[in-house]
């Protein structure tokens, strides 16, 4: 047997003997947000958005997102999330309730009201790459919009 045939053969059965790797499993988890929007020593937010930090257990702390107003039609908002490896989550959010504690629509335009929310995972780049998933939460809109949500995130 020559060597060239032997380096054939071995190559042969090694290539036998290779196991097919396993496609990456999906991994879904719970997460907990917390969006702090437009309130003092945060960016400017341009026109028909709202933007500001987050935090979002499992996740870290992001310097940064944007939610879009209306961006995919009446009541259809998108919010981009940009964490420090470049990575982006695309989430779809509507307001599913509006509500007003009490008698608090009395204090007119100063009353507390809070929005309740659904949000639609939606993608995005880098690990959030056909990333699915969905969850609720509440927007106090007196606090310069401090938003708390919750739900379920698949990753691929």
């Amino acid at each position: 047997m020559t060597v060239s045939s032997f380096v054939f053969a071995l190559a042969a059965m090694a290539a036998c003997l290779t196991v097919a790797a396993p496609a990456m499993a999906e991994t879904t988890r719970s997460y907990q947000a917390t969006f702090v929007e437009n309130a003092g020593g945060q960016a400017t937010c341009p026109p028909g958005t709202s933007c500001g930090s987050a935090t979002i257990s499992g996740f870290g702390h992001v310097a940064y997102q944007i939610i879009r107003f209306n961006e995919c039609g009446a009541n259809c908002n998108i919010r981009t999330i940009t964490f420090d490896d470049g990575s982006t989550l695309l989430i779809q959010e509507s307001v599913t309730r509006i509500v007003s504690p009490g008698n608090s629509a009395r204090a007119g335009a100063n009353a507390p009201i809070f929005l309740e929310i659904s949000q639609t995972i939606l993608g995005g780049t880098g690990i959030f790459d056909g990333a699915t998933g969905s969850g609720t939460g509440r927007v106090n809109t007196a606090a310069d919009a401090i938003i708390h949500t919750s739900g379920t995130i698949t990753l691929r």
